[in-house]
C-alpha cells in the first residue's frame, strides 16, 4: 500500500476508551488520598464544587521520559521486546521488576532463551535496568527513563 491509499480524517478517529466520568454530589472537606480499586494507584483528590464531573482514565499506562527516546529508537529487536515485557510486568510505584525467562519468551514470541538474555544485556548496557544483589531474576528499573505511576509517592 501507498501512503495515499490510507483514509484521511477531519477529526481524530481514535476516541479515548476507558474514561470514567464521575458525578460529584458534594464538596470534599479537605484534600484526601484515594486509591483506584483496579490499579491500586493513589491520587490526591481536592475540593470539587457540587454538581461537577471528574473524568478518570481507567486504562493502565507507563511514563516514558523524553530523554529516553533517543536511546529507545536504537534498541535491537530483542531489547525492545524484553523492555515491552518489563513495562507489562512492572508493578505500580515499584522500581523492581522480575524477569521470568519462560514468561518473557511467551510474551515476546521467542522460542530460545538467547534473545531474551541478549535483550537483558542491552538494557543493562544502556542503563534501563540494573542487576539486584542476591537475585538472578529481579532488576531495578531506571526511574529517570521510565516509570509506572507517580515517582513522588
Amino acid at each position: 500500500m501507498k501512503l495515499i491509499d490510507f483514509e484521511s480524517y477531519k477529526e481524530n478517529p481514535s476516541k479515548p476508551i476507558g474514561i470514567n466520568r464521575k458525578h460529584i454530589k458534594g464538596i470534599a472537606s479537605a484534600p484526601v488520598e484515594m486509591a483506584n480499586p483496579d490499579t491500586g494507584e493513589l491520587s490526591l483528590c481536592t475540593q470539587v464544587p457540587k454538581g461537577r464531573f471528574i473524568d478518570n482514565d481507567t486504562l493502565q499506562f507507563k511514563k516514558v521520559f523524553n530523554e529516553s527516546l533517543d536511546t529507545i529508537k536504537d534498541f535491537s529487536t530483542s531489547a525492545i521486546k524484553v523492555w515491552c515485557y518489563i513495562l507489562n510486568e512492572l508493578p505500580i510505584r515499584r522500581d523492581v521488576v522480575s524477569i521470568v525467562v519462560d514468561d518473557c519468551k511467551k510474551f515476546t514470541g521467542y522460542a530460545s532463551d538467547v534473545p531474551i538474555y541478549r535483550g537483558i544485556v542491552e538494557l543493562l548496557e544502556k542503563e534501563f535496568i540494573y542487576r539486584k544483589v542476591g537475585s538472578t531474576t529481579e532488576y531495578f528499573i531506571n526511574v529517570n527513563k521510565y516509570y509506572n505511576g507517580d515517582r513522588t509517592k
